[in-house]
């Protein structure tokens, strides 16, 4: 027997489904979550914000992650003036961590990840004491137990830089890209919003000269970077305003537009913008939408998955493509299928080794009580067409939010959380693994 929840009314002209398995159906079939752990506490009026976590692709103990440490203050230039970033590793599967804070402040938009030789990258926006603003790449050669002194400075203007690392294509193994925007002035004055792709051949010791694409006239905001198994880098952006005049005052979408680009070249060119769902919308302003990439070699190899908040606070909604990026599937509705109650809600996404999707997202509930925060984590094993039964990993007074939290798949095929909440009135950075039993399959 199949549960069926309906998308009432959140896309026109048809009505989108989602199936959850039943109990009958979940012989060998679960989700398991291990005992929250803590990273860090954050300092005395200060918070953690946007954690991403990653592990290197051979060592599972091996874990690498990133924060914003947010300040309070009277003025929000008060607040960001003090905002700096910091980097936590752990070598013994998350028991541990030592914490390396950067002298960077007004930082933004941590990344990190670990390339397959071991040497990690963490990139960051903000200003050095040198007084020198630009977004920012630090280098570590042994993946984040030491790190350089000075790092690249790629560029002013940027807004939410990601990293992504070719794991397995045989030409370009260790290739390291970065996917970031930027407002210019084209060549006839207009203003434009240009996606902006930046490679590294050798480890991240250079940064040739960094491909821009502009696909119109409007507002595209970079989102996330994923690479099939041949070496095709997928990049996705979201239309979400058009410049409503010459002072650069926007005029937002009540419905955004979701595209990926295409490179077959590592990334000195891209193909067409290749729709993906209309699906999406705000509130909330700019929680990001999520593209993974399944990885193994069952059989969804190279499927690749689009979350997002469906638009007008609807539930999260989840499409994909197993042609890369060519065609998609009619949006449908991941369990639980809540409405947003207020606008902040944020979404994670990841693909095992053995071809399970996992789906997290980090709710604010609105009007409840001490506890306003929920972490929710839902698994699918035939590629997105039906979920298990969905758990709540943590429920917990707010804390901050931002546009993004930690998860990533491990080597041993487990997943990895990582988000903040708050104890005792202090900020603090939990992490979580999550064992899901079984593997991808095709449904029946």
């Amino acid at each position: 027997m199949l549960t069926r929840v309906a998308l009432a009314g959140c896309f026109p002209l048809r009505t989108t489904f989602i199936l959850m398995l039943s109990s009958s159906m979940l012989r060998g079939q679960e989700i398991r979550v291990g005992e929250p752990s803590l990273v860090a506490r954050a300092p005395e009026q200060h918070s953690f914000t946007e954690p991403i976590v990653t592990v290197h692709p051979v060592h599972p103990d091996h874990l690498l992650a990133a924060a914003m440490i947010e300040a309070e203050g009277a003025s929000f230039e008060e607040r960001v003036a003090q905002q700096t970033c910091a980097a936590f590793l752990s070598l013994d599967a998350g028991r541990t961590w030592r914490q390396r804070n950067f002298s960077v402040t007004r930082c933004f938009d941590p990344w990190v990840v670990v390339t397959p030789d071991g040497r990690a990258f963490l990139s960051v926006i903000g200003r050095r004491s040198t007084g020198e603003d630009g977004l920012f790449i630090f280098r570590s050669p042994d993946g984040g137990q030491t790190w350089d002194d000075t790092p690249i400075n790629v560029g002013g203007g940027f807004d939410h830089p990601t990293l992504v690392v070719d794991y397995q294509s045989q030409k370009r193994k260790g290739w390291l890209y970065l996917l970031s925007w930027r407002p210019i002035r084209a060549e006839d004055g207009e203003r434009r919003s240009a996606l902006t792709v930046m490679r590294s051949l050798d480890s991240g010791k250079t940064f040739p000269e960094p491909t821009q694409v502009i696909p119109n006239n409007l507002v595209n905001l970079a989102e996330m970077p994923v690479v099939l198994s041949d070496g095709t880098l997928i990049v996705s952006f979201v239309e979400a305003a058009r410049w409503a005049d010459t002072q650069g005052r926007l005029d937002r979408f009540d419905r955004w537009r979701a595209w990926v680009l295409r490179s077959t070249d590592g990334g000195h060119a891209f193909s067409s913008p290749l729709f993906v769902t209309d699906a999406c919308g705000p509130p909330p302003a700019f929680q990001l939408s999520a593209l993974a990439v399944d990885t193994s070699s069952g059989p969804f190899r190279d499927r690749l998955y689009f979350l997002c908040g469906a638009h007008q606070r609807g539930p999260i909604t989840l499409v994909f493509s197993a042609d890369k990026g060519e065609t998609w599937s009619t949006p449908v509705a991941v369990p639980p299928a809540l409405h947003d109650s207020e606008p902040r809600r944020i979404l994670g996404l990841a693909a095992n080794n053995k071809g399970v999707l996992a789906i997290a997202h980090l709710d604010h509930i609105a009007q409840s009580g001490d506890s306003c925060q929920a972490l929710y984590f839902a698994a699918s094993l035939d590629g997105g067409l039906t979920f298990l039964p969905p758990r709540r990993l943590s429920s917990t007074p707010c804390a901050a939010f931002g546009d993004y939290f930690g998860m990533v798949s491990t080597p041993d095929g487990r997943f990895r959380l990582m988000w903040p909440e708050m104890h005792g009135g202090v900020s603090e950075l939990r992490t979580v693994i999550v064992d899901v039993e079984g593997h991808g399959a095709p449904a029946r």
